[in-house]
């Protein structure tokens, strides 16, 4: 009878944390996904011969040199399907602040673009707090509250600057790709695309904006061209004077 008791009392629990996962996985997914991909409709499309663009970084002190390029190269991987190549225009030293992402965008967000940048994007390194707004976000994921932990970010008024957390410190980071997995999804919007189920009007609008930049150097104007949320096309450096 004890025996039965017993596995009774853990069939419960497995359930119990059977249930927290699928809907902790939900919470993770819903805010990480950009979208799947189509590789027959992607394949169709010409993408013209490569480009590259130049990307600025802040480099948290907490990651290494080494961790950057790897988070670059597999950037790099993904987007060779369309005939782009990211440089590294500069990389500065920087310390994460505050607790959240919340401080992180406050920072980046307010940053202007460098001249010599196409994109601007902050490595954050992992903090203690990340794990207990981890632990938080699960209690609330049963309430259907969002969590404060927000794994990467760009911002949308010219969506040429955003923020990735570089060091996989979580389970929700985990399950939603790790920091690879979060800059890739970051990557997509540093190039004009939104969230959808799937990615076949994401390959259109990169198409569109790598069409631009090919203007752009006949014109002699070295800017990747940047998309903001409403669909508005940025030429040059946003900061550039007219």
């Amino acid at each position: 009878m004890n025996f039965q008791n017993s596995n009774r009392k853990n069939k419960r629990a497995n359930s119990f944390f059977q249930s927290a996962l699928f809907f902790f996985c939900l919470i993770s997914f819903s805010c990480t996904m950009v979208g799947f991909h189509r590789a027959s409709i992607r394949n169709e499309i010409d993408f013209g011969k490569e480009e590259n663009l130049r990307l600025c970084v802040w480099k948290d002190k907490k990651i290494s040199h080494k961790d950057l390029i790897d988070l670059i190269d597999i950037w790099n991987g993904e987007l060779n399907h369309y005939k782009i190549k990211i440089r590294l225009s500069e990389v500065k030293n920087w310390e994460r602040p505050g607790w959240t992402g919340f401080a992180i965008m406050d920072e980046v967000f307010m940053t202007k673009l460098p001249n010599q940048c196409d994109r601007l994007l902050a490595v954050a390194g992992g903090k203690i707090s990340d794990t207990v707004f981890e632990i938080v976000g699960i209690f609330f994921a049963f309430f259907g509250i969002p969590s404060f932990q927000v794994l990467g970010a760009v911002e949308t008024k010219t969506g040429t600057r955003g923020y990735i957390l570089g060091q996989t410190r979580t389970i929700s980071h985990w399950l939603s790709g790790g920091a690879s997995g979060t800059l890739i999804h970051e990557g997509y919007h540093l190039l004009g695309c939104g969230h959808s189920f799937f990615l076949s009007e994401c390959y259109l609008q990169i198409q569109k904006v790598k069409e631009l930049k090919r203007k752009n150097n006949i014109s002699g104007v070295p800017f990747f061209p940047s998309v903001d949320e409403d669909g508005n096309v940025f030429l040059k450096n946003p900061w550039d004077p007219e």
